[in-house]
């Protein structure tokens, strides 16, 4: 076996490597020199910078597996790994331990005024009454993405004597209480802490999720600390809110724009900027090194290794037999998590008549993927997504039925949670189509479309018609509609399939009519 390591990884790595494979260690590859390379190796090892575009992978026709050293793998075409049952692996849990110690060191500095007493002291001054700082100890520290780094904050932060509150819309309250926090809306977060660290992953749900408004709900006095990613605070509110005084310091290791050389909150006294460190530790190197070297080698023995990016080990039948509802499976968690966001803590996938004979494996996790894309931060697809929600806390269970209630095939999703429940449930037309046949728990029947605005209202006549004359007047047209109720004049579901995304001043507008309870916009590929 030859493995090609194209960037440097922890020599630990490389020798457990050596110890099975002949490996060799190229760095600096341009991409036409890796193209005549790779026909050689059964291997690659990756980290940032080498590309494993399609046109390497076609090349490599010896290559089993590509290995990323390091969370992320933009820098892998993983459809065209899979297309060529390439496995792809890589190593999302490495900078865990080091991030979060990094945010609590960032928190330590930003409370004890540490990095301006430092540089106080070296240009002379003995000055100890101007840098006096507050205790962690009986402090309540607001962690807003109780995913993995969260987690761990959470548990060291309880060391110090702090109380947790978290804010995860899609975290269970059963792994929360696992680091003694107390989950809550994002409000009463913001309002009830000391210190706030941020650790969401950044998406178009999060993307400056803090901002003027969010700023001054914290408490006057009160500090921030960002570790996750540039973009999830707005800086010129910060900038305003430090120099006010309502907010007491701000500790950042990301930022808006990086490289970050130049930055106005660099001129503040009480910000604590480090240039994006927090997973970059020796520790989490060489983790990211053996972590790689190990999924790779077990990849190469022909060992099933649950943590691949992509393809899973089926019998082709039941491959093919699961083929044609995929995008209906991603659709409908696309659609639930969108319309009817609950936190969850519960998840369960029907199949029902001829689809019941599928890889149900790939229609559950198709359907997690739907459901957990767009929340999180990683690589969401098929393989990964149940892992991703065992560690989120999310029990997940699979049913089939011979009786698929008037339809030949019918594929249902079903979640719970703490403050809800929900439904969504799907088949295939006469021609392939996606056609919805349940949301929400509410009987429809249609195919669904790129924009949709989704509500939940009292049965009562007038409702369509405000919401159509609200979106009239914003020149938004309406491409369809469908109403769904249990009863005569109970709660309703209505589906308006719109031309365009309205803004959300339109979508607080039509969620302020009487009558509506909620209003969602749901966005599919």
């Amino acid at each position: 076996m030859r493995v090609l390591v194209a960037e440097p990884i922890a020599e630990a790595g490389i020798e457990m490597l050596r110890r099975e494979a002949e490996v060799d260690f190229v760095t600096g590859l341009s991409k036409e020199q890796l193209l005549e390379r790779i026909p050689e190796y059964d291997a690659l090892i990756t980290r940032s910078e080498t590309k494993a575009t399609a046109d390497v992978l076609a090349r490599g026709s010896r290559l089993k597996v590509v290995g990323r050293a390091g969370v992320g793998v933009d820098n892998i075409d993983v459809d065209a790994a899979t297309e060529r049952g390439i496995v792809v692996v890589n190593v999302p849990n490495a900078n865990t331990i080091a991030a979060a110690e990094h945010a609590l060191g960032m928190m330590l500095a930003l409370a004890r005024t540490i990095p301006q007493a430092h540089l106080s002291l070296k240009g002379g001054q003995w000055q100890r009454s101007k840098f006096v700082g507050i205790e962690l100890r009986g402090k309540t520290l607001g962690i807003i993405g109780l995913g993995r780094i969260g987690f761990e904050l959470a548990i060291r932060a309880r060391a110090f004597g702090m109380r947790i509150l978290a804010h995860d819309p899609y975290v269970s309250v059963k792994r929360a209480e696992q680091t003694g926090a107390e989950l809550c809306d994002l409000r009463r977060l913001l309002s009830e802490s000391d210190l706030v660290s941020i650790h969401a992953a950044k998406t178009s749900e999060t993307s400056g999720m803090i901002r003027e408004r969010e700023i001054m709900l914290m408490k006057k006095g009160a500090r921030l600390i960002n570790c996750a990613r540039g973009g999830l605070v707005d800086e010129e509110a910060l900038y305003r809110a430090l120099t006010s005084g309502h907010l007491a310091g701000a500790a950042l290791d990301v930022f808006a724009e990086e490289p970050a050389r130049q930055n106005p909150l660099f001129e503040l006294p009480n910000v604590v900027v480090t240039p994006h460190l927090s997973g970059s530790t020796v520790e989490a190197q060489e983790l990211n090194g053996t972590v790689v070297a190990e999924q790779v080698l077990r990849v190469l023995r022909g060992e099933m290794v649950p943590e691949a990016v992509n393809l899973p080990a089926l019998p082709p039948e039941q491959v093919r037999a699961a083929k044609a509802y995929l995008p209906l499976a991603e659709a409908l968690g696309r659609f639930l998590a969108q319309a009817f966001p609950v936190r969850l803590e519960r998840a369960r996938v029907e199949l029902a008549g001829q689809v019941a004979d599928a890889a149900s494996v790939l229609l559950t996790n198709t359907a997690l993927k739907g459901l957990l894309q767009g929340m999180l931060e990683e690589e969401i697809n098929f393989i990964n997504a149940p892992i991703i929600a065992a560690q989120r806390g999310l029990v997940i269970t699979e049913s089939r039925s011979s009786t698929p209630r008037g339809y030949l095939s019918l594929l249902k999703l079903a979640v719970e949670g703490v403050d809800g429940a929900a439904a969504i449930s799907g088949t295939l037309g006469a021609d392939g189509s996606i056609r919805f046949v349940e949301v929400g728990g509410f009987p429809v029947d249609f195919v669904p479309s790129r924009y949709q605005i989704v509500t939940r209202h009292q049965d009562k006549p007038g409702m369509i018609g405000q919401v159509g004359t609200l979106l009239g007047a914003k020149r938004v047209n309406i491409a369809g509609m469908q109403v769904g109720r249990r009863s005569l004049g109970g709660e309703a579901v209505m589906i308006l399939q719109v031309d365009d995304p309205v803004d959300d001043e339109t979508l607080a507008q039509i969620g302020a009519v009487d009558g509506i309870l909620q209003a969602r916009q749901v966005f599919l590929p």
